[in-house]
């Protein structure tokens, strides 16, 4: 063995032991292996950064912002919830989950994929009593098996296919892996489906950010508009687009007049309706029913130059402003340039008009503002930010052209039109072309740890 074997063997060991140490995060790990790399003359100078040059990383990068697309088009709970429903055994159900992101992590990085599937796994343990765990795991071993179906479903295929292309000249087709990783997958969610029972029983985790504080619902208002799917509908049909978990409490029609409504009351375009639920649960029922969140995007028109608008929650704190003040006589929008969408007050309900409503100490409040002066207007306005759970309350929700154009990328890979890394760069673009993403959106979709991790070790690797 010579001395630069010896240290690059040196090398890989310490990088094995600092991944297994687990005190420093990966992608540091993998700067301080390419740095020793470079130092020891392990790697050539002028090869120490083409790991960053490399193909692999625009497919990841590509793909993690098509896939947030996808996820954020709600396209897939909408197919999903209506067939958890069907199904009535946690059997049924893990191997339903599990199948479904299998199949997506062949062509959506697992990450992404988790991501859309999470939040409907653990609500649908939390309506059978079940602890997550036996829902969230199988899921995450049918993200990582599903990649192994396509070229783009993990990166280990897409490593092997650079190093195929330098070696024989010609690099691994989109569906080369799927002969093995077709039947490989096939057996996995067979198994996962009933090995869920192997899952200690009972097990509960650290809880998130987001869940170590308790806010009771929000109240918010929103409008519903002449064309809405609604119209004709009762007010039983709006709570169960929820599955019954958002309450109807009022109902404001007739030049203000407000109603407290029974379930069988139809439901009129033009109506106000009071409601009350999360946030999360607040915009997906918003989005299918066609409602108009009342006072939503107003800010959009104040000052045409900016674009990105987002939605925190924050609470008010005993130095506010706020404090014995209405959203309508502090003229919240002109001054401040943000919108209340929603107030938690615990322990009340709130049965005035929001823009009315007197705010006090310890409130909860949902605002909407422009993401670059967000923060500052919180301080001025005294209040606090809670986690952040990423609320797309007042948003529209994009169109779900992306898995169309998910599809023609894979099409024109497959049939070898375009290179992998060409096509779905293209696609990236023309997702955020189309503004079914805005480009804090797409950056914030990207784990650009992973990215960093990777371009370090692809030199690495190489000698």
């Amino acid at each position: 063995m010579t001395l630069n074997q010896a240290e690059a063997f040196a090398i890989v060991l310490g990088m094995l032991g600092l991944f297994a140490w687990d005190r420093l995060r990966y992608d540091v790990v993998g700067v301080i292996a390419l740095s020793a790399a470079a130092l020891t003359g392990v790697i050539p100078t002028e090869k120490v950064f083409q790991g960053f040059a490399n193909p692999v990383l625009i497919i990841i990068a590509s793909v993690l912002v098509i896939g947030r697309a996808i996820t954020m088009s709600g396209i897939v709970e909408a197919v999903m919830r209506p067939l958890l429903h069907v199904t009535r055994t946690t059997s049924s159900q893990v191997g339903m989950l599990t199948a479904c992101v299998t199949f997506f992590s062949a062509f959506m990085k697992n990450i992404g994929t988790l991501g859309v599937f999470m939040p409907i796994a653990i609500l649908t343990a939390q309506r059978n009593q079940r602890s997550p765990s036996c829902y969230l795991m199988p899921l995450a071993f049918g993200s990582l098996v599903g990649g192994t179906m396509t070229l783009i479903g993990t990166s280990p295929n897409l490593l092997i296919s650079t190093v195929r292309q330098e070696v024989e000249g010609r690099p691994f087709g989109m569906f080369d892996f799927t002969p093995v990783g077709l039947p490989l997958a096939v057996v996995a969610v067979a198994f996962l489906a009933f090995g869920w029972r192997l899952l200690p029983k009972d097990r509960r985790g650290t809880p998130a950010p987001d869940q170590r504080f308790e806010v009771d619902s929000y109240v918010s208002e929103a409008h519903i508009p002449a064309g809405s799917s609604l119209v004709g509908k009762t007010v039983g049909d709006l709570e169960q687009l929820s599955d019954g978990e958002i309450s109807v409490t009022a109902i404001i029609r007739e030049r203000g007049r407000r109603y407290i409504p029974r379930s069988h009351w139809v439901l009129f375009g033009g109506d106000l309706v009071v409601l009350r639920a999360d946030p999360v649960i607040l915009h997906e029922v918003v989005a299918k029913g066609g409602l108009a969140l009342a006072g939503a995007g107003e800010i959009a028109g104040t000052e045409p130059k900016k674009e990105e608008v987002e939605t925190v929650e924050a609470v008010v704190t005993a130095e506010s402003p706020l404090i014995g003040q209405t959203p309508a006589s502090l003229h919240l929008r002109q001054r401040f340039e943000v919108n209340l969408l929603a107030i938690s007050r615990s322990g009340e309900n709130i049965r005035t008009r929001l823009h009315r409503t007197a705010l006090r100490v310890g409130d909860v409040v949902a605002l909407q503002g422009y993401s670059d002066t967000l923060s500052e207007t919180l301080t001025r306005l005294g209040c606090l930010p809670l986690a952040e759970r990423n609320l797309a309350l007042g948003a529209k929700r994009p169109q779900p052209f992306a898995i169309v154009i998910l599809f023609i990328a894979m099409v024109l890979v497959a049939f070898g039109l375009l290179s992998v890394e060409l096509a779905f760069f293209v696609a990236a673009v023309v997702v955020i072309l189309l503004r079914l993403l805005s480009l804090k959106e797409a950056y914030d979709a990207i784990d650009w740890p992973i990215l960093v991790m990777l371009g370090c070790l692809i030199p690495v690797a190489g000698p």
